[in-house]
């Protein structure tokens, strides 16, 4: 191929596809968190009326992490006021994404981690201890 072909992908895709917004990328979220935020926000389309209902396995693959971590980081986002959970029984929930304005201050990101981080470990300490029974 020479240099002045171009591949069918290369052709095909936008210059840029992304912008990340200041107050996002200073706002504080872990690596985690971010991509999990990014995938949420690319499947609401960015609009609060717009909703997400992928899987929590499928959120893990397309974010290429374990399902704890994604399921960590959601609780984290939904914490924070970043993202609204709708429960649906027998159906995957539904997520959508919350104007910034309404946001928890990312001073207080540090104490809902640990927040949600106790409460995995206290499942994962019942959980333990109900399968040694």
């Amino acid at each position: 191929m020479s240099t002045k072909e171009i591949s069918p992908i290369s052709a095909s895709a936008p210059t840029s596809v992304a912008f990340v917004h200041n107050f996002l990328d200073e706002y504080g979220l872990d690596p985690y968190e971010f991509r999990v935020y990014a995938h949420m926000v690319r499947r609401t389309g960015g609009k609060p009326d717009g909703v997400c209902f992928a899987s929590l396995t499928k959120t893990a693959k397309i974010c290429h992490m374990s399902v704890r971590k994604a399921q960590q980081s959601l609780k984290v986002l939904l914490k924070a006021n970043l993202l609204t959970q709708t429960k649906r029984k027998g159906r995957t929930d539904e997520y959508r994404v919350i104007p910034a304005s309404e946001w928890v201050p990312s001073a207080d990101l540090k104490e809902i981690r640990k927040a949600v981080a106790s409460r995995v470990k206290e499942t994962s300490t019942v959980e333990e201890s109900e399968s040694m029974t």
